[in-house]
């Protein structure tokens, strides 16, 4: 068993993003695919070193979060940015993409 973190000792992001059409920007439901791709089986949350890649509510919009607590907050937009990328890549071979912003 770990010891409790105190305030300010664990930072928890996440950032949800829309998967979209890549000519048409509409909505693409097809989250399933990714985590799909990513855990070799369908689930609805794979692991992915320091990031964990899950499905929200609906199937068009993945999220994108800590694996865990992060001790500090530098260098998590570079984790968070190869994770976009690692999505993405696969998108594109779906004719798809994230949207450039997320929530």
């Amino acid at each position: 068993m770990s010891e409790p973190l105190h305030l300010f000792q664990g930072h928890g992001i996440e950032l949800e993003y829309m998967v979209v059409d890549k000519a048409t920007l509409a909505v693409r439901p097809i989250v399933d695919q990714i985590l799909t791709h990513a855990a070799g089986k369908l689930t609805d949350e794979v692991d992915v070193g320091p990031l964990c890649f899950s499905n929200e509510l609906v199937s068009h919009v993945v999220e994108l979060k800590t694996n865990g607590p992060a001790a500090e907050l530098r260098g998590l937009g570079t984790v968070f940015q190869s994770g976009v990328d690692q999505i993405n890549k696969f998108l594109s071979t779906c004719d798809a993409r994230l949207m450039p912003t997320a929530m």
